[in-house]
Formats: C-alpha cells, structure tokens, sequence
C-alpha cells in the first residue's frame, strides 16, 4: 500500500490528516504535562503532610503510635516514589513528545514546500498549454476570415487585379500565422503531457511516499512514548509495594494486650477505693458545708449553661471569638469578589474584541452576561457590606461606606438586615435547677431578679432633615423600622451611632445610616 499509488488525487486530504496527527501528538504531551503536575503536587502533599505529623511521639512506648510513625514514614517514602514518576515522565515522555512533535512539524514542513513547488510548476504548463490553444483558435478564425475575403474578392469584377493580389497575400499571410499558432500549441501539448506524467508518476507520489514515512515515524514514535509512560509507573511499584508491606508488617505486630498491660503500669495508683458514704443530719450547716466541700457540691452541682443556637451575626460568640468570624465572612466574600472582577474584566475584553470583529461574536449577547455578572457582584458586595457593618458596630466605629452599584439595571439590591448594634446576648438558664448551689437537702436559693420595666415610648420630636432609602430594609427587631427603596423619611435624630431615628406619618423608629442617603 502506498499513498502515491492509491491517494494519488487526496493530497489537500492527506495534508489536513498529517496536521491533525501533528495535533495529537501536542493534545498527548498536554496530558503528560498535566500528569506530572498532579505527580507533583501530590507529592508535594504528601511530604507536607508527613512533615506535620512525624517526631513529635516518637520516642512514646505505645505501639500503636509506635505503628502510626511507621505510616508516616512509609508514606513519605511512597511521596519519594511518586516523585520518581514525574522524573521518568519529565525526561522520557514529555520531552520526547516535544521533540517529536517539533520533528514532524519540520518534515511535513518540507514536504508540503516539495509538494506546493511540483503544484506550480504543473499550473504553468497547463496554463501554457491553455494561451497557445486559444492563440491557436484564433488564428484559425482569422485564416478563415482571410480566406472569405479572398474568395469575395476574386469572384468581385470590379475590383482590380491589384486589390484582388492584396487579399490573396492576406489570406497567406494568415495562414502562416495559423500554421505557426497550430506548431506551437502541438509543442506545448506535449510538453505538458510530458510534465503531467512526470508529476503524476514521480513527482507528486514522492511526496505522498514522504509524507507517508513521517506519518509511520510519528505513529511508532508515539507508541514508544507510551510504552515509556506505562513504564514510568512500573518502575516504582516494586518500591510501593515494599512500602506497603512495610506497613501491613508494623500493624500485625501490634498486641493490644501489651498497651493494656503498659498502661496500667504507667497509671496505677494503688491506692483503695474509698468508703461508703456516712449520714449527714439535718440542720447542722457545719457538716452540710463541710460535706460539700469534700464531696464537690453534692449530687446537684453547678452545670454549665445551654449553648445558644448560632446566628447569622455571630452574636452567639464571645466578641473575639465573633470578631475573628465576621472578618474570615468578610475575607471570603473579598475573594469571591475579586474571582468575579476578573471574570468580568475578562467578558469587557471579548466585548470589545467582538466589536472589532464582530464574525467572531455577538457583543450584545456577552453584554448580557457581563450585566449579570455585575449584578452577581453587587449581591456580593451588599452582603460583604453587611457583615462589615457589624465588625464595625463590635468594633464601635461607625459604618462602612455602602457599596458602589456596578450593573446596569435600576432594580434595588435587597440589602439584608444588619444586626450590627445589637449586644451580645448572654445566656440565661431556662431554670433555676441547672444553675444552683443547692444541696440535696433543699437549702434556700437566691430569688431571680425581676424583669426590667418595659421603657416608654420616646416622644416624635421636631424634624432636623429628610433622608431617602437607597436599599430595602425590614426591620424584624423592635425599634426598627421597615423601609422600602426609594421611599422618603423625615430624620429626627442622628447621633452618628451607626443608626438614625426616622419618622414616616405616625410611624417612628431605627434605620441604618449606611441604608439611606441624606437630602437635606
């Protein structure tokens, strides 16, 4: 089978199947590049990972850390292996896939040179060919004219002899240029069969024959990479395998008995347990206390308080405990954040590389997907907002700036209830059992304080400004004050705190600061 003889009119085919395979062999070195980074960055996690967890027991007489010591230096061993792969993989693979694809890059190079340069020369002589038949059918024609006019003129009586002599040299004349015309399309006729023959019998099947044996070098060579790929693996096996059993070893040679054994000869005290326990008679507070005091508060003691279930806000926790909270929010919202100024960095481009060259896309469709990228953005940034505003309330500054709107569409952002002046509440006992002193024996507790008085309504005084709503806001603590976009209040005090006392007909109470913008 040759690609000369059976694909001698495939050459423009035979070009695009050599550049896909050209194409391949770059699509398999991608793949053992991404290979080995996944090679490396496992080891790699793999050393960091031993790294944090070997020599700090090491010397401890318990076998099953003993046993887990073991692991952590038979994986660290299996990270050195793996380490090995991406070795074999770097210089045997992945370089000679490189070197290989550049190798039949330059061959098929040359030969498509060889090939467009026998093409050519097989155009000209055909397009000679072509000019001397067309100069050969015109000269024809004329000849032919020459000849009516001559046949005209002599059968004319009133022309002369002289004038009839004029046509007859004319009509030779045109047929020695036909004659001429007619040798030299014949000369050309057979030169150009002659280099058709040559470029369909050796030419061009020379070139199919090269263009053949690149394609035979690149599948073998390709196989041969993949054979060193498989390889690569191989050769550490024996290496993993031996770790592995290192590890089945140290974990059957552990006796449970004997760390029993070890640990009650590290803990045993020998001391007896202790007696029953005496009578105590009723009313002698002495003995009550001092009971008490031996004995840690009887069979009643304290208890810790019920955790409280986790808010949104963190209030839940401890200020520092909190603090620490809201700023990690805040950090992963930034880099949500930043993730998607970059994606929509990324759309402005395409928009202005279609509008430059707008067969490679429509513009109008990724303005659409850039305007809901920014509103994606401006949802993002109302809720970093918020958990800022309460870092800022804990922190007793006053509120972040609100944030700057980036879509296109005039729809108000939900912004989310803060909580940011709200106290940390502190727990309080559903009864009085889980948080008494008490004895057994019934001792008398302290009374709860009462509930503190209910405040009185604050009377509406005097307004000092007008504000407008620039987010929506539902006020679901009492005091607040539920505010929809766009919607105008009268301000009747704004003590810089944060939060600012509004007043809408009968209605009064509390707003974010940061929620609205002041008019006058």
């Amino acid at each position: 089978m040759s690609w000369g003889v059976d694909l001698w009119d495939q050459y423009e085919k035979l070009l695009q199947y050599s550049d896909q395979g050209i194409d391949y062999v770059k699509r398999v070195e991608s793949f053992a590049k991404e290979r080995i980074e996944i090679e490396q960055e496992y080891a790699k996690k793999l050393r960091r990972l031993c790294k944090s967890y070997r020599g700090k027991d090491h010397d401890s007489k318990h076998v099953w850390i003993k046993l887990f010591n073991v692991v952590v230096n038979e994986t660290d061993s299996l990270a050195g292996q793996h380490e090995l792969v991406v070795e074999n993989l770097q210089s045997k693979v992945k370089e000679g896939l490189k070197n290989l694809a550049r190798e039949i890059t330059s061959d098929r190079r040359k030969h498509m040179m060889e090939g467009s340069k026998q093409l050519e020369h097989l155009k000209k002589s055909m397009e000679s060919l072509e000019r001397t038949k067309r100069a050969y059918e015109k000269a024809s024609k004329e000849a032919e004219a020459a000849k009516q006019a001559f046949d005209k003129a002599d059968q004319d009586f009133n022309l002369s002899r002289t004038q009839v002599d004029k046509f007859k040299q004319a009509l030779r004349q045109k047929k020695n240029d036909e004659d001429e015309a007619k040798n030299n399309y014949l000369l050309q006729l057979e030169q150009t069969n002659a280099v058709q023959r040559e470029h369909y019998s050796r030419a061009m099947p020379t070139v199919f024959d090269q263009l053949q044996k690149t394609e035979e070098k690149r599948i073998n060579k390709l196989c041969d990479r993949m054979a060193e790929y498989a390889d690569a693996e191989r050769q550490v096996q024996s290496n993993v395998i031996a770790c592995l059993d290192n590890m089945t070893a140290a974990a059957k040679a552990v006796n449970a008995a004997d760390d029993i054994r070890l640990v009650i000869d590290d803990m045993k005290t020998g001391y007896s347990p202790p007696g029953d326990i005496q009578f105590e008679e009723y009313g002698k507070p002495a003995a009550t206390l001092k009971a008490r005091k031996q004995g840690g508060g009887g069979l009643f003691g304290s208890r810790r308080p019920k955790a409280t279930e986790p808010k949104e806000d963190f209030s839940h926790l401890p200020p520092a405990k909190r603090r620490k909270k809201l700023l990690e929010k805040i950090k992963v919202l930034e880099e949500t954040v930043t993730k998607e100024l970059q994606e929509k960095g990324a759309l402005e481009k395409m928009i202005q590389v279609y509008q430059m060259n707008p067969s490679l896309g429509d513009p109008k469709v990724v303005e659409r997907q850039l305007d809901d990228r920014s509103r994606t953005i401006d949802a993002l940034n109302v809720e970093k907002h918020k958990f800022e505003t309460w870092l800022t309330a804990l922190d007793g500054k006053g509120p972040p700036a609100a944030p700057q709107k980036l879509s296109a569409s005039h729809e108000p952002i939900a912004a989310p209830t803060p909580a940011a002046s709200q106290p940390i509440q502190t727990v309080e006992p559903e009864d009085d059992d889980e948080w008494s002193d008490g004895d057994e024996f019934g001792d008398p507790e302290v009374p709860n304080d009462p509930e503190p008085a209910a405040a009185a309504p604050v009377a509406i005084s005097n307004s000092i400004g007008r504000c407008k709503a620039i987010y929506e806001f539902a006020g679901t603590n009492p005091g607040e004050l539920t505010m929809a976009h766009d919607e105008i209040f009268d301000v009747l005090e704004n003590d810089n705190s944060g939060w600012v006392r509004v007043c809408r007909g009968t209605e009064e109470g509390y707003v974010p600061l940061s929620y609205v913008e002041m008019l006058c």
